[in-house]
């Protein structure tokens, strides 16, 4: 079977089918055969914090980073709202 194809914004139109498990692997720093034996929660834990790590190292990265924990916030900053509208009560 010939490996899928996509053209997702890869330059050559190939998917790495695999690329999860290379990210963790790196990370950890074991063989890539060794992630298989993971469980599923420490694999995405793993998966999840090496992508944090990778990200943190560029500029670009934190910039990422910090715009997804911005979208994640659910709750308004009601200090930096009264710091911005000089408003006494919010």
């Amino acid at each position: 079977m010939p490996p899928p194809i996509r053209t997702d914004g890869a330059a050559d139109g190939y998917h790495i089918v695999t690329i999860e498990e290379k990210i963790i692997s790196d990370y950890i720093n074991v063989p890539l055969t060794q992630i298989d034996e993971l469980d599923c929660f420490d694999y995405w834990l793993l998966l999840r914090d090496a992508v944090i790590y990778y990200h943190r190292q560029s500029e670009t990265g934190q910039k990422l980073l910090l715009q997804a924990w911005q979208s994640e916030q659910t709750k308004p900053d009601k200090k930096r709202l009264k710091e911005v509208l000089g408003m006494q009560k919010i």
